[in-house]
């Protein structure tokens, strides 16, 4: 059981580095705490009808903004 996450640590993450293994677990965490406040406070609803299908365009720009630092951050990981 230790041997295949360990295999699949050295797999997934970027490479052996702690600071590295301590950003992607920082990440895994903060993602999961999102997907569970979303669903605690039952606001799925409320992403998808304000922010995901808005027509503003305020909205939108920010959408964009984070979705373009986003991808260049994996660009930068990989």
């Amino acid at each position: 059981m230790i041997e295949s996450i360990k295999s699949f640590m050295g797999w997934f993450f970027v490479t052996g580095d702690p600071m590295i293994y301590g950003a992607d677990a920082s990440i895994a965490l903060v993602s999961i705490g999102i997907v569970a406040v979303l669903t605690y406070f039952k606001k799925w609803k409320w992403l998808w009808e304000e922010w995901l299908t808005t027509v503003d365009h305020k909205k939108i720009g920010i959408i964009l903004g984070y979705s373009r630092d986003f991808s260049k951050t994996l660009k930068r990981l990989v």
